[in-house]
């Protein structure tokens, strides 16, 4: 609930209110995954008392950390008005009559949508609940967290439901950080989508991992190009079911289905040859914005320590071949045995793709920490929570970034990380 009394203005002071309390809640949070997390694993009841009450009361809260949430409205009021997203950019003159008071609150008016299809679907279905009841930007906003709302609410049941079918059960390292709630339901950021179908492709894991059949295979396939059409991260799960030990029909099965799902899905707004081009284009914009990852730092002052021509423009290439590298030995040399040790996978496969990146955001965490609960990695829980240093940014006068902090996080996260695969034997 305090997150919902600082007033939704992003200044220094304001943003520095925010990473205490954001702290004093993480540390209340680790204390309780401690003292209380094995006993709060076994009680479905007390676990959907915890979610349900924790997104109620933070349900009021504005968004104001990030921009993120009024371009999803602006997309969502072009779509349910008949207009092209990815065609029309809020400064379109053939648009002009549209707009309103959430116009101004835009940080890209000359850009068009950069969200991937699904997303696009279910922002504009949160813009057309808000509209049942008011025509402003506010209502739209509630409308769009009660679609947040519905996405994270079954996920999470499905993720209740895989209980009966593992040994390593933890909801309570996604339940009980901050986190996942602040940037769902408190700042709105689409990443909550993703739950649904994460949760979907969990439990038939679970159910049926000793039992696939091409019933599954076309249903898991099609989960995973739904995810790709929210955030295009996920679509990198598709490697280890490569690897699973299933028919060459079965393999098929789900690559058709990935395929079939995106195209399908992706030509309701891509039937215009102008707006792949401007999703690409869009894409590559979004790398030279801000939060800049420190691996990204340090690959520029390298290249330009030895004279690279444009290192600035080679820099994400770069990451873009390192990151490949890590996901393909991930996906196709290491062969689980075990459900946990699959997840495990996955959720390796996806944490690589995430953080070797131009840019981290923090609220790409949600699906890893989600996903975290069939896996139990401590470093994983811990660093999430310090990436929401990042919005120190903020805190200072001018706004900046403070590489020094983002930095100190990345060797913490990645010391945590080599200590606790040395310790404990991570699981792959």
């Amino acid at each position: 609930m305090g997150y919902v009394v600082i007033p939704p203005v992003r200044n220094a002071d304001n943003t520095q209110y925010f990473l205490a309390l954001f702290s004093l809640h993480t540390a209340i949070g680790f204390l309780a995954i401690r003292y209380a997390g094995n006993a709060l694993n076994t009680r479905p009841l007390l676990l959907w008392t915890v979610f349900l009450a924790s997104r109620f009361f933070i349900f009021p809260m504005l968004p104001w950390l990030s921009d993120d949430v009024y371009g999803y409205l602006w997309h969502g009021t072009l779509t349910i008005n008949g207009w092209n997203c990815y065609v029309y950019p809020a400064n379109a003159p053939e648009v002009a009559f549209l707009r309103n008071p959430l116009y101004d609150l835009l940080a890209y008016k000359t850009h068009p949508a950069i969200y991937p299809p699904v997303a696009e679907i279910c922002i504009a279905l949160g813009s057309w609940i808000g509209s049942l009841f008011s025509d402003t930007w506010q209502s739209a906003l509630f409308g769009w967290k009660f679609v947040l709302f519905l996405a994270e609410s079954v996920g999470f049941w499905l993720l209740l439901k895989t209980q009966k079918h593992v040994k390593f059960f933890s909801p309570s390292l996604y339940l009980l950080l901050p986190l996942p709630v602040v940037e769902i339901m408190g700042q709105a950021h689409n990443d909550g989508l993703l739950i649904a179908p994460l949760g979907g492709m969990m439990y038939i894991l679970s159910r049926f991992w000793n039992n696939r059949t091409v019933k599954w295979e076309w249903i898991t396939g099609a989960l995973i190009g739904a995810m790709a059409l929210i955030k295009l991260i996920p679509v990198v799960m598709i490697l280890p079911f490569v690897r699973l030990k299933t028919s060459l029909r079965q393999k098929a099965i789900l690559f058709i289905s990935l395929g079939i799902t995106s195209l399908t899905v992706s030509l309701i707004f891509f039937y215009d040859s102008r707006a792949i081009s401007n999703f690409i284009e869009i894409l590559q914009f979004y790398n030279h914005t801000q939060f800049n990852s420190p691996l990204l730092q340090l690959i520029r002052s390298i290249l330009e320590a030895v004279h690279v021509p444009n290192w600035w423009l080679v820099a994400p290439t770069v990451i873009s071949v390192f990151r490949l590298s890590v996901i393909l030995m991930i996906g196709l040399v290491l062969k689980p045995q075990s459900y946990r040790g699959f997840s495990a996978q996955l959720l390796g496969i996806v944490t690589a793709a995430t953080l070797i990146s131009p840019k981290v955001h923090p609220w790409y965490f949600v699906p890893l920490l989600f996903l975290n609960s069939m896996v139990g990695w401590r470093w994983l829980a811990y660093g999430a929570q310090a990436m929401m240093l990042s919005y120190a940014m903020y805190a200072v006068v001018p706004a900046s970034e403070l590489f020094i902090v983002e930095n100190v996080v990345w060797i913490g996260v990645i010391c945590a990380a080599l200590w606790e695969y040395r310790t404990s034997k991570v699981e792959f």
